[in-house]
């Protein structure tokens, strides 16, 4: 029996939310490394992947091949 049940195929909602929750945690990773470092740039690069990985996870969602 395992500790944790790996959900392996989940619904194009649970991925979309997915995608929505790390645009999420990653603008508050962006926020504190601007704050903390005093860094911007750093900052926006952080958003611009995010950005691009959220709108690639709310547009086409896919479950893994296997």
């Amino acid at each position: 029996m395992a500790l944790v049940d790996i959900h392996w195929h989940p619904s194009q909602r649970e991925l979309r939310v997915f995608a929505c929750m790390g645009w999420v945690f990653c603008g508050i990773v962006a926020w504190s490394v601007a704050e903390r470092f005093g860094s911007p740039i750093a900052a926006m690069v952080i958003l611009s992947v995010s950005a691009a990985v959220a709108i690639v996870g709310l547009g086409v969602p896919a479950t893994p091949p296997f």
